[in-house]
């Protein structure tokens, strides 16, 4: 399967994490690299991502990594995240997924630069939803120097997560003390400014696009916009927005980490703030 839709790719294992890596565009051997997680709903793969994000402009080694109770890593028989042996959403699958990746990049990381030509400066990252919510774990712990990341449809809080799973299946969620302390350490409003600590350079394309219509009424669309300072501005619809350069596509959100290749003759290259 993936050899028939990204014939160029590299699969792998790296730190125990399942991974596919594009290499970059323009042919250069030795480029940075570019952590993406995938969601936790389609695309809910490593190879499921690269292929419906395939960032092919970009030149930079682009690494799709597997979320943990994931695609190779949900034991065949037994059950996965969408299964009811998983009674608490919040303790059972959003933290532990979330945390869980966060927690195991710095080791596929360090594991990834001795397998792929890739430079020793530091990464860029991509997530949406649940795999944007790794991707501000990461920030917010500020182990690994970050240049940039790019977030689409971000689980912002856990709050919110749950919210989500309240209205969808009618139900109230039983808070518990745990869970509550949990559900603070994984809202990254709350520790926006441990991420601005962290990374007082790093841009962070924040997209705001809904992917699914509401039940009823036009589809919402939103464009990140830049922000810079100690705590972002909120948004009406709700939204928080980190620092980074506007974008009008998936092809271009990561603009603010690495130029495209050399684009072909008589093409246009978009602009940063385009």
């Amino acid at each position: 399967m993936t050899d028939e839709l990204l014939p160029n790719a590299r699969t792998g294992v790296a730190a125990g994490v399942p991974y596919v890596a594009l290499p970059p565009a323009g042919g250069a051997r030795s480029a940075p690299l570019v952590a993406v997680w995938h969601m936790m709903d389609a695309p809910r793969t490593e190879t499921a991502m690269a292929a419906a994000l395939p960032l092919a402009e970009l030149a930079a080694w682009r690494v799709y990594l597997g979320l943990p109770m994931h695609g190779s890593r949900q034991p065949a028989g037994e059950a996965g995240p969408d299964d009811a042996a998983f009674p608490d959403p919040l303790l059972d699958i959003v933290a532990p997924v979330v945390r869980g990746a966060a927690a195991e990049f710095p080791a596929a990381l360090a594991e990834l630069r001795t397998v792929l030509p890739v430079t020793d400066g530091p990464v860029g990252l991509v997530g949406a939803s649940a795999g944007a919510a790794v991707a501000l774990e990461v920030l917010a712990a500020g182990a690994i120097p970050v240049a940039a990341a790019a977030l689409v449809n971000p689980a912002v809080t856990a709050r919110a997560v749950i919210g989500v799973g309240e209205r969808a299946f009618g139900m109230r969620y039983p808070w518990t003390e745990e869970s509550r302390a949990v559900a603070d350490r994984l809202d990254f409003v709350a520790r926006a400014g441990e991420i601005a600590r962290h990374h007082p350079e790093a841009p962070c394309c924040w997209s705001a696009e809904r992917t699914t219509p509401r039940s009823s009424g036009p589809t919402s669309r939103r464009s990140p916009t830049p922000w810079r300072g100690s705590a972002p501005p909120r948004t009406p619809s709700g939204w928080w927005r980190f620092p980074g350069s506007p974008t009008r596509s998936p092809r271009s959100r990561v603009w603010p980490l690495l130029p495209p290749s050399r684009p072909r003759h008589g093409s246009t290259r978009p602009s940063p703030s385009g």
